[in-house]
């Protein structure tokens, strides 16, 4: 036998070892559930306490939409990265200190997470899910707007180049019909977010590779608004952006892979208004809503236009609560 064949096999087992201790430290971590889905998939994901504990560490950041078939991982998303000021590393002083430029400004799509991988059991096949699971209505969400854009053959293919490359392609898919959110999108459609390696540590192909992918296929890609070379330019760009920005935000990575999320005051201040008008939706009174919400941002009369919008939907025979883009355009026109 040769003895590359029998390296080979050394480090093929060394890996799987890696992999199988690392998944057990997920199994054993009181912050992380596993869920079993159907052909031995599990899929691990942190748990509410560590949002309300603020309980991260290096093991349950990693439990964001990974899927595992026989200790190797199958799909995978990002592990899970923060707001600006929203942890001690992500504070602006912080950030001055320790980011690595230049660093990459994403345009941030404004809808929910999906994976598609190779199927691990069946050839030719892929694997789809939403941030836990392959089952449940997001994951038909997705599927129904991958059957609108590639064909059985493409598909096949796609899941080809995924198994070849051992990768998720991760992306963030856009429903308006079913799940929409704070941004007004016209049409369903998937936007390529990364190509993510199946790997328990987290890496991703570039961004030149993405762009060949979402072309070839006829995906929509991730935008790279801004290359940012230093501090002062990172600093022009969230306050440029911060008046104006019709957008949910960005997503910036630095040099050595570091990320960190930016959400615009206006998406804040809308996502806001939604939860203020779903509770009047249930009959909550506004001015009790008013001593406990802090003031929205830029309009201060929405607070007390919501009601009257309410009140509008309900004599129009409407049965369920109106989405927050329609408050919005009726706001606004």
């Amino acid at each position: 036998m040769p003895h590359s064949y029998i390296y080979d096999i050394i480090l093929l087992n060394q890996e799987r070892g890696r992999q199988m201790n690392e998944i057990d430290m997920l199994r054993n971590s009181s912050l992380v559930r596993e869920k079993h889905l159907a052909n031995g998939i599990s899929s691990f994901n942190f748990s509410n306490k560590c949002f309300f504990n603020q309980a991260w560490d290096s093991i349950n950041v990693k439990a964001r939409g990974l899927f595992v078939k026989d200790n190797k991982v199958v799909a995978r998303s990002y592990n899970k990265f923060f707001n600006i000021g929203e942890r001690p590393e992500t504070e602006m002083d912080s950030l001055r200190e320790n980011l690595v430029f230049p660093v990459c400004a994403y345009v941030k799509s404004n809808g929910f997470l999906a994976m598609i991988s190779a199927d691990p059991t069946e050839d030719g096949k892929l694997f789809i899910a939403s941030k836990s699971t392959n089952e449940g209505d997001f994951a038909g969400y997705i599927r129904d707007v991958l059957d609108k854009t590639l064909t059985t053959a493409q598909q096949e293919e796609f899941a080809e180049y995924l198994r070849k490359n051992d990768c998720t392609a991760v992306f963030e898919c856009i429903d308006p019909i079913h799940d929409p959110h704070i941004v007004e999108y016209s049409h369903p459609h998937l936007v390529l977010l990364d190509l993510v390696y199946n790997d328990f540590n987290y890496s991703h192909a570039g961004y030149y590779t993405l762009i060949d992918v979402a072309g070839h296929f006829g995906f929509y890609c991730k935008v790279l608004s801004k290359v940012i070379a230093n501090w002062q330019e990172f600093e022009s760009f969230i306050d440029k952006w911060a008046a104006r920005a019709y957008i949910e935000g960005f997503v910036f990575e630095d040099a050595d892979g570091f990320m960190v999320k930016y959400k615009t005051p206006w998406y804040k201040n809308w996502k806001k208004a939604r939860g203020v008008l779903q509770q009047v939706w249930t009959g909550r009174d506004i001015e009790t809503i008013k001593n406990i919400k802090t003031k929205l941002a830029f309009e201060p009369r929405l607070m007390d236009a919501i009601p009257e919008f309410v009140e509008e939907c309900r004599e129009q025979g409407r049965g369920t609560c109106p989405s927050v883009i329609e408050l919005r355009n009726w706001f606004e026109n």
